[in-house]
């Protein structure tokens, strides 16, 4: 069993950085938990290592370390090449962090440099009223004298630091302690165990599967990713051959693009095992073309969505067009500005849902509105408050918003006609499935965006 416990997407320009994350359990991956166990120390040694020399010789020749690593330690090239390249996203990350925090002490420096300016003439007039022996003015020049020191004092210390900063940029003369230097002075044991939970494998599109040493490989029938891990650090069989370590996953996030990718092979996947409080997950990153490239699919079911006077109902449906959710999110109807501010809050939480799901929204088509306006009678109540919702600034703007931010993040929008949505729903599938009748329309609404016609 696999048990999804983290994703998150990050943005880069054109490119989309997908992390999705699940949690290995049980035998089906005993062989790479126990593979796992018997490398991490030796491959984070290494990663340690290899870092100090980096950091203390940024011009050394990549590929002369490379041969180097394989020599002393019998690791393939691509292991080696792996903790390199992991070694240098460290530092790459080390400096920008430096170079935020400098932004940050330059900041603060620019404050207490502005407040100076402006304390130390009001000192100096104080000085000359103090003089006069006036008890008030010389305690008032005496706590603004010490305040102003200790600014000072702060000022000389922002400038200390920022210049540290630069000069550990210029030379990479990083102070970094793997695990942590609060780990490392409350629990040693502790902090040994947790600088050693990790290892990482990075591909290239240049490899086989994109990552000659670390593979999946989805199974339809099983609905499973099956791993291939190619063993290294001097493991061999009896026969000198390579072994490999074998196991199963399962990831609930991001599935769909994830398989995409391993179809693709346009992507360059990068795979790291992670233990924490012993258990063990397993961490896919893997990158999207973010250039006019539509991150969902109505192959994998839909999210119909049905606009109702204060509020909007939400339905899911799987590939198959069978419901698995349904939701209502409820907003302050009107045309002022919590009323836009709701609806965009809306807005970004259904498109971030079908981002994370990989599935297309379904809404009404504008163009179509008329036609169901005329099924629900206008003199009717429920008719009147149709209406009066149709003709509303806040369904315009809902419908007119949700197209511009479906755009803006590759979100797939279907828009469907919307006449006899809600009929369909009260006589086939309300009573039937136990919902109401605005749920029954989002979910009439998600299975035409998937083109399937429900008729009486």
């Amino acid at each position: 069993m696999i048990k999804y416990i983290q994703a998150k997407i990050e943005k880069d320009v054109d490119i989309l950085k997908y992390t999705t994350e699940t949690r290995l359990y049980g035998k089906s991956n005993e062989d790479i938990v126990n593979y796992f166990n018997e490398v991490k120390n030796q491959y984070n040694y290494i990663l340690r290592k290899v870092y100090y020399i980096i950091r203390n010789n940024p011009k050394i020749k990549i590929n002369l370390l490379n041969t180097e690593l394989q020599s002393e330690y019998g690791i393939n090239r691509r292991t080696a090449n792996s903790i390199i390249k992991t070694v240098q996203g460290i530092i790459s990350s080390i400096k920008e962090l430096k170079k935020t925090e400098i932004k940050q002490k330059q900041y603060k420096l620019k404050k207490i440099s502005k407040k100076l300016e402006k304390l130390i003439p009001k000192l100096m007039d104080l000085k000359l009223k103090a003089e006069k022996n006036n008890i008030k003015d010389l305690i008032k020049y005496r706590n603004l004298k010490t305040k102003i020191a200790f600014m000072k004092i702060r000022k000389d210390k922002l400038i200390n630091k920022i210049n540290s900063l630069n000069y550990q940029i210029e030379t990479n003369k990083f102070k970094i302690t793997f695990g942590t230097k609060k780990l490392f002075r409350q629990n040693l044991e502790e902090f040994l165990n947790k600088r050693d939970n990790q290892i990482v494998f990075i591909g290239s599109k240049d490899e086989t599967a994109c990552n000659q040493n670390f593979q999946l490989k989805y199974i339809s029938k099983t609905n499973q990713f099956i791993i291939r891990i190619r063993k290294d650090f001097k493991y061999k069989d009896k026969k000198g051959e390579e072994r490999y370590a074998y196991g199963k996953c399962f990831f609930n996030s991001h599935k769909n693009l994830l398989k995409e990718t391993l179809e693709s092979q346009n992507s360059p996947l990068t795979y790291r095992i992670i233990k924490r409080s012993n258990k063990y997950y397993l961490q896919c990153i893997f990158e999207i073309d973010n250039k006019n490239t539509i991150l969902t699919r109505k192959d994998y079911g839909t999210i119909g969505i049905d606009f109702n006077k204060g509020f909007v109902t939400v339905s899911q449906t799987n590939k198959y067009g069978h419901l698995i959710r349904t939701d209502k999110m409820k907003y302050r109807f009107g045309s002022g500005n919590k009323t836009k501010n709701d609806l965009l809050l809306i807005i970004n939480k259904l498109t971030e849902l079908a981002i994370y799901i990989g599935k297309d929204i379904v809404v009404e088509d504008l163009d179509f509105l008329k036609t169901k306006s005329k099924v629900i009678k206008g003199k009717s109540e429920k008719g009147k408050q149709y209406n009066k919702m149709l003709h509303s600034l806040a369904y315009r703007m809902f419908l007119n918003r949700i197209e511009q931010i479906c755009n803006r993040k590759n979100v797939g929008l279907i828009k469907v006609n919307p006449a006899w949505t809600s009929w369909i729903a009260k006589n086939k599938f309300c009573d039937k499935m136990k919902l109401n009748i605005h749920m029954g329309a989002s979910f009439v609404i998600a299975r035409r965006g998937m083109n399937i016609k429900d008729v009486i």
